[in-house]
């Protein structure tokens, strides 16, 4: 059988210049990571399940690039993208779950609070 010949066989300085561009996706991603991170979750446990999730999606996202930058051939990164559409319809109907488990006292204080805000009792005042 004739050799194949390997259709990502990159020269060095390419080689390179794609080491690089998957450090610099990786740093990106991990600065994605820690703003999600750090971002308020305005004190609920819905706001902080979302940060936490959205990280866990960020993380997700980026093994998929490694796992698809080191696909072999087309197939292969099919086969990748497949997995991970496949894990993130399962991880969707988890948090689906998830959430309806949320208690539904947070909005209701949070509505609380708007209507008992001295803004609005004073607008409403001058409305009369």
């Amino acid at each position: 059988m004739a050799n194949k010949v390997d259709l990502f066989e990159f020269n060095p300085v390419t080689r390179q210049a794609l080491e690089q561009a998957h450090h610099a996706v990786d740093a990106y991603f991990d600065i994605l990571k820690e703003m999600v991170s750090a971002f308020p979750s305005g004190g609920t446990q819905i706001g902080e399940r979302m940060k936490e999730e959205g990280v866990e999606n960020i993380t997700a996202v980026q093994a998929l690039v490694k796992r698809l930058s080191e696909a072999k051939d087309f197939q292969e990164a099919l086969a990748v993208q497949t997995a991970f559409i496949h894990s993130q319809l399962n991880v969707f109907a988890k948090r689906v779950v998830n959430v309806s488990e949320v208690p539904v006292s947070a909005p209701q204080d949070t509505t609380k609070k708007i209507s008992k805000s001295p803004r609005l009792v004073s607008r409403s005042k001058d409305a009369k």
